[in-house]
């Protein structure tokens, strides 16, 4: 019989009293919806001395900055009314022309498939990193990159609010993206003020504060996953698994789908079943008189995020398994 993951459930409540305590940083944008005409704001050359984009924006514990943006049908999203909501917030920078970002959708959805009842996420668009012709903000030169031009994703820097609707529609019926896309105001209000970085992402309490940032998003050895059900647990809101459940020790993780895993118990018997984001069993199988280090390969399966768990007579084992290529 198959065993049925249990994700981390939601008990989630908050007083009308709490929730109108919630006090965020100063508005950053935008008041309207702005015109199609709307020129975009100059955009300057961000030079990260590292490339880690650790250091622009806030940093974990600062009070988020209060904005309000416009998806690209018009509809507004005020961040202070999510957060009143009582779920807390991971909000995702990212555009088109950026490669790296648009590698970490499946991700996104696999998060919002898996944790949109305790948890609101939300892409902001911002500038283009990766032009067609024009220079990148992040190089001062102009950085078209071989995955835009293999992929044919050339789109030039837009002069005007409505030119950034145009691409993000373009990106919307090119991609499954599960989430909402809001899109940053005409002087680039989110990306001046959060981020200047091409895809970065913050992952907020539900008071407001900074719980964990992300330069990257999601890049090795950050674990957005891991951030997420860390901060459920905290809120007390969920658990990361069964009372009985262990972790099980498997490296590297992140992986290629290569991996070693170790044996709890060398010896013994034990059935090895791996499961995808949705609780699916995507393999199982019995294994007798287990070597201390067992070598696994899952390199043909997808990019995303897996649990794996070890089973015997007296014992369950279970880790995430993230694989990233």
């Amino acid at each position: 019989m198959k065993i049925k993951l249990a994700f981390v459930a939601i008990a989630l409540a908050i007083s009308h009293f709490a929730m109108a305590q919630i006090v965020l940083g100063p508005t950053i944008g935008v008041n309207s919806l702005p015109g199609d005409g709307d020129p975009i704001c100059t955009i300057g050359v961000y030079l990260d001395p590292d490339g880690t984009y650790e250091t622009p924006g806030i940093q974990v514990a600062d009070t988020l900055l209060h904005f309000n943006f416009y998806d690209v049908n018009g509809a507004g999203t005020d961040i202070l009314t999510e957060l009143q909501k009582g779920k807390p917030l991971l909000l995702i920078s990212g555009s088109y022309t950026c490669p790296v970002y648009r590698g970490k959708i499946p991700v996104i959805n696999q998060i919002q498939a898996t944790y949109s009842s305790q948890l609101s996420t939300f892409i902001i668009y911002v500038v283009e990193p990766h032009p067609d012709v024009d220079v990148s903000p992040y190089s001062g030169q102009v950085w078209t990159t071989a995955a835009n031009q293999s992929e044919g994703i050339l789109h030039r820097q837009p002069t005007t609010y409505g030119e950034r609707k145009t691409i993000v529609s373009t990106m919307l019926n090119a991609m499954t993206i599960d989430v909402p896309v809001l899109i940053d105001g005409p002087c680039n209000e989110y990306w001046t003020n959060m981020a200047y970085a091409p895809n970065n992402a913050y992952l907020i309490n539900t008071d407001g504060s900074v719980y964990v940032k992300h330069g990257w998003f999601h890049k090795a050895p950050k674990d957005i996953v891991a951030d997420i059900d860390n901060l459920l647990l905290n809120l007390g809101t969920g658990e990361l698994s069964k009372p009985q459940d262990k972790q099980l020790v498997i490296y590297p993780n992140p992986s290629n789908g290569n991996f070693e895993m170790e044996s709890p118990f060398p010896g013994e018997s034990y059935n090895l079943q791996l499961l995808n984001y949705l609780g699916q069993e995507v393999f199982s199988n019995d294994v007798a008189n287990s070597n201390n280090i067992v070598k696994v390969n899952f390199s043909a399966l997808d990019e995303g995020f897996y649990f794996l768990r070890y089973s015997s007579k007296n014992s369950v084992y279970t880790n995430k398994l993230i694989i990233e290529r």
